[in-house]
Parts: C-alpha cells; sequence; structure tokens
C-alpha cells in the first residue's frame, strides 16, 4: 500500500452529511461538506494500491496544500 504525506501527516479525504431538523423526509435537506486534508491518524489516509496510482494522483494536484507532498509506502 501506498499513501501521500506531508509534513509528516497522511492524505485523507473528508465526506460526511449533515440532516437539518426536519421531520418529513420531503423537507430534509442535506449539507455534503467534502475535501482533501491532512491528518495524523493512518486510520483516515488515502491508501493506494500501488506507487504508480499515487503518483499520477499527486501529479494531477496544484496549489500550496499540495506542495512538498510526496508519495510513500505504508507497510501493514
Amino acid at each position: 500500500m501506498h499513501t501521500i504525506m506531508k509534513d509528516g501527516k497522511w492524505l485523507a479525504y473528508r465526506n460526511f452529511e449533515e440532516e437539518s431538523d426536519y421531520w418529513e423526509l420531503s423537507e430534509i435537506t442535506v449539507e455534503i461538506k467534502n475535501g482533501w486534508y491532512w491528518t495524523t491518524d493512518i486510520e483516515h489516509a488515502k491508501c493506494f494500491m500501488d506507487y504508480q496510482d499515487a503518483a499520477n494522483f499527486l501529479s494531477k494536484k496544484r496549489g500550496s496544500f499540495w506542495d512538498s507532498a510526496e508519495v510513500k509506502r505504508y507497510k501493514l
């Protein structure tokens, strides 16, 4: 397995939903908050099957969030 690390933290993806307090299904609103973040908890880290998958993923990312990030092998 391979992961992406930066400054000693692993890359992770946040995907959760929050429901409002309405009782009827038709009135329920869902707010979806997604996004990449850095974590110290390996349990939340995004894992790639091989180095090439992780490297391809990282090569497509731009911006300061991704600066100095690198692919690392993770031993289970």
